[in-house]
């Protein structure tokens, strides 16, 4: 009985890392330059002397971003060339502090942050002055209250959400 149960264990064993083994092949070879399409190429032709010694990761995120770059209308197109020229203007510090920043707003809930979405999306919805006025009060504000007014409007979403549910 023992000796069955191993043999399951390392032939599942073996079967798992054969499939992972594969997957990434297929992965590595989805990447290759040559099986990318003429659109996606184009959009990315500045990287192709350097493709093949580019980490994976970095490929796939150049390749997703190409595909999403061809969905745009122009208007998205300028719109997202626009936030790149500004994202290429801030100094390191200001680019490591905004990636940092996103690295943990993808570590919350996806509860909390579908509501921070509303609340930004809310916030966008007001005039110029008005979002000015709250920033204003908002930076006049100590950290530690900072803090305890965001978690208030965080419970209070919880809350007005638990209550429309029941």
């Amino acid at each position: 009985m023992k000796s069955t149960l191993l043999l399951l264990l390392v032939r599942f064993t073996f079967v798992i890392s054969l499939s992972t083994s594969i997957c990434v092949a297929e992965e590595k070879s989805q990447l290759q330059w040559n099986n990318l399409s003429p659109e996606v190429k184009n959009v990315i032709q500045q990287f192709e002397k350097q493709w093949g010694s580019l980490p994976s990761a970095k490929k796939e995120r150049l390749v997703l971003g190409a595909q999403r770059w061809l969905k745009m209308n122009d208007n998205e197109k300028l719109a997202s060339s626009q936030r790149f020229k500004q994202w290429q203007q801030l100094d390191e510090d200001k680019r490591n502090t905004l990636l940092a920043k996103l690295d943990s707003f993808k570590q919350l809930p996806n509860t909390t942050q579908d509501q921070l979405r509303s609340t930004f999306e809310q916030f966008k919805k007001l005039s110029p002055d008005k979002r000015q006025q709250l920033r204003e009060r908002f930076n006049r504000l100590s950290p530690e209250k900072r803090k305890l007014l965001r978690k208030r409007l965080l419970d209070r979403r919880k809350h007005r959400r638990l209550r429309t549910r029941h």
